[in-house]
């Protein structure tokens, strides 16, 4: 495999004689090795790029091809596909934070399911750009349409390797808290942790398309007092004034 690449699941195709291996890489598909004799790649599976492709969708987007990170491939007796996400976004016990994402594929390669699941905790923003439609967490946009759920990953580990929200060793221990606000055609996140000591903005742009970038980091100390964010916090619908309202751990005021 190239330099690029990396490995994160396999499966052995016994029928085919065949191994397929997940890659994490910027490839972010599925690479198909015939073994019977040495191993030679003869073809892959998933959209190359995965979910930060742009001539497919719009990056960030999932799909049925768009894989994110792949961690596990299998097949049942009949030969049907089995492919498991998980979204991106570091989290300190991705069993317990970590969202799942499988995908159920036919002998033809069609997809015939998708089986989602949220992390344990969390909260989700409606964006009021769309009335609602889409729905914002710290890391992944749902779609608000009944069964429409897992729409995008607003991630990209490839380009933005620094994202504090791949970063395991953050003291938030996985951002899926989040507020958003609308300004005119622009939005502005947070991502913040439940009981947050720092809060993360970032914004949107075309080039980008769903994939949030890195603004302005806030400590959650802010606003002439040194008791932490714990009980509640709330981005201002501006955005740019303020940007969070916060009522720090201390009787009384909010500040």
């Amino acid at each position: 495999m190239g330099s690029s690449a990396r490995p994160s699941a396999l499966y052995f195709d016994a029928a085919a004689a065949r191994l397929m291996v997940g890659d994490q890489g910027p490839d972010m598909n599925i690479k198909i090795y015939d073994i019977a004799i040495t191993p030679i790649l003869t073809g892959t599976f998933g959209v190359q790029g995965g979910y930060l492709n742009t001539t497919t969708g719009i990056k960030g987007q999932v799909g049925a091809q768009r894989f994110t990170r792949v961690v596990g491939i299998g097949k049942d007796s009949s030969g049907k596909l089995y492919v498991l996400n998980n979204p991106w976004g570091g989290t300190w016990d991705l069993g317990r934070d970590g969202g799942t994402d499988i995908h159920s594929y036919d002998c033809s390669d069609a997809l015939q399911w998708t089986l989602q699941s949220t992390n344990f905790e969390g909260i989700a923003a409606a964006d009021s750009g769309t009335d609602g439609a889409y729905l914002y967490s710290g890391n992944i946009i749902y779609q608000g349409s009944s069964g429409a759920g897992y729409f995008a990953n607003t991630l990209d580990p490839i380009t933005y390797p620094s994202d504090p929200r791949i970063n395991l060793s953050d003291s938030s221990r996985g951002e899926h808290f989040e507020q958003l606000a609308t300004v005119g055609s622009n939005k502005i996140l947070v991502a913040a942790g439940q009981n947050p000591d720092i809060f993360y903005t970032f914004y949107f742009n075309a080039a980008n398309g769903y994939i949030a970038i890195l603004g302005a980091t806030l400590p959650g100390t802010a606003f002439n007092t040194t008791a932490r964010s714990r009980n509640g916090f709330c981005l201002d619908g501006h955005g740019i004034y303020g940007p969070v309202w916060i009522k720090p751990m201390q009787s009384g005021t909010i500040r």
